[in-house]
């Protein structure tokens, strides 16, 4: 149990309705406002999984936020809410595979760029699997353009 908070990405109406057509992101606009941070939004609950990625595939048969790009800001914020059965939980981590484990309606997809977490107790969260044992509290950022991938071109390549 915890909060999650978190800022959404400044998207269009347009951009969200396509995200959330393709993709079955979550409309930010539903969750409730921070009342300490204008712009953030606050979710209070049980979550059985809240995973953030960068990238849109953190492995070859997993995709945890479909359209994101490792550079342009965002990040996103999966969320699988708490007390759902082994077959549902089964059900989401399949179709992780496919990238459409959003469609499920005890899952919520959110595109942000800054996430907050508060865990009620220490030793209630894991990040890359490890267990965080002195906090209650994560802050995520994100840096747009931080990294750049920059390659040699191929051998006989003109470029210029």
């Amino acid at each position: 149990a915890g909060t999650i908070s978190f800022k959404p990405a400044a998207v269009s109406a347009a951009e969200q309705e396509r995200l959330s057509q393709k993709y079955h992101y979550s409309d930010p606009s539903g969750v409730n406002d921070d009342p300490k941070r204008k712009g953030w939004k606050t979710i209070q609950g049980s979550f059985l999984l809240a995973a953030m990625s960068n990238v849109a595939w953190i492995a070859s048969d997993v995709c945890i936020s479909p359209d994101i790009k490792f550079n342009d800001g965002s990040m996103g914020l999966l969320l699988v809410r708490g007390h759902v059965s082994r077959l549902q939980l089964l059900r989401a981590f399949l179709m992780l595979e496919s990238g459409s484990v959003a469609k499920l309606p005890y899952v919520d997809l959110y595109k942000v760029t800054d996430i907050d977490v508060d865990a009620t107790k220490p030793g209630g969260m894991s990040v890359s699997g490890l267990t965080i044992h002195d906090s209650c509290t994560l802050k995520l950022r994100t840096v747009p353009n931080a990294a750049r991938l920059l390659m040699a071109p191929k051998k006989g390549l003109h470029v210029g």
